[in-house]
């Protein structure tokens, strides 16, 4: 192993000190293959975090979702025959519970892994979520959506899941009344921006003041965005709203293969 050894610098007067060389070059090939393990380890457990989010979101909307219907159904029959107005109405209570249920059942199951995006790809699970997001918040909504041919499944999901943070973001911090989404494709890069006219924030202070939940989602965008090649940036300042941006490089589609 090779130890660093001292050097001598020159301090703002002009006086020689004595520093600490750098380690040599030796050990960086070490530390380059340990981030190359490290990286490829986060991007297989992201591979497997899709995949359990793909058969948990089935199951919900296969099993949990049929059978509340099931329920609901033999429910609003039994309302149709009862005349007891005491019964009647905890019976419709009875419904009213169920429908709340088998919503609640639909928002999880597109949220864990949206059908849309497997079976018709990113452009539509972008459009279908949007739209329900700030539907539900209140928010006026601008999107314009350019993106021609089939992507990878791994840059796919990889937007889709920063576009995903972006939005949850704006919807419990940033007060704000517009969202505007970009989404296209040009040439050999595939480019996401997510814009609000929000509170904004210190970008250059979030990892001391903002809460650990926020923090984390904003490092679990960029690292998302780094395992399939691309970057991401983030602008914001206070009063001043925010802007996302993801860049990905285009590749040859995946979906429907494994």
């Amino acid at each position: 192993m090779s130890y660093p050894s001292s050097e001598l610098h020159r301090d703002s007067a002009g006086r020689y000190i004595a520093g600490m060389k750098r380690p040599t070059d030796r050990t960086r090939p070490r530390r380059s293959r340990q981030r190359s393990n490290e990286q490829a380890l986060s991007r297989r457990l992201v591979e497997v975090q899709e995949q359990e989010r793909t058969l948990i979101a089935r199951e919900l909307h296969d099993q949990i979702g049929q059978t509340l219907s099931a329920v609901k159904v033999n429910l609003e029959a039994i309302h149709r025959e009862v005349d007891d107005p005491s019964l009647l109405g905890r019976v419709t209570e009875a419904i009213a519970a169920v429908r709340r249920a088998v919503e609640q059942v639909q928002t999880l199951s597109f949220e864990l892994r949206p059908s849309l995006l497997d079976d018709l790809g990113l452009a539509a699970a972008v459009d279908a979520y949007v739209r329900r997001q700030t539907e539900a918040a209140g928010l006026s909504l601008g999107l314009a959506i350019a993106v021609d041919g089939d992507l990878s499944k791994d840059v796919e999901a990889a937007c889709f899941r920063i576009l995903q943070e972006a939005v949850t973001n704006v919807v419990r911090h940033a007060k704000a009344r517009r969202l505007e989404i970009d989404l296209r494709a040009s040439g050999s890069s595939l480019r996401l921006t997510v814009r609000d006219d929000g509170v904004g924030f210190d970008s250059r202070s979030l990892q001391s003041t903002a809460p650990a939940e926020r923090r984390l989602g904003l490092v679990g965008m960029s690292e998302r965005a780094q395992y399939v090649g691309g970057a991401l940036e983030i602008d914001s300042r206070p009063g001043a709203g925010t802007v996302v941006r993801a860049r990905f490089g285009v590749r040859a589609s995946g979906r429907g293969s494994g």
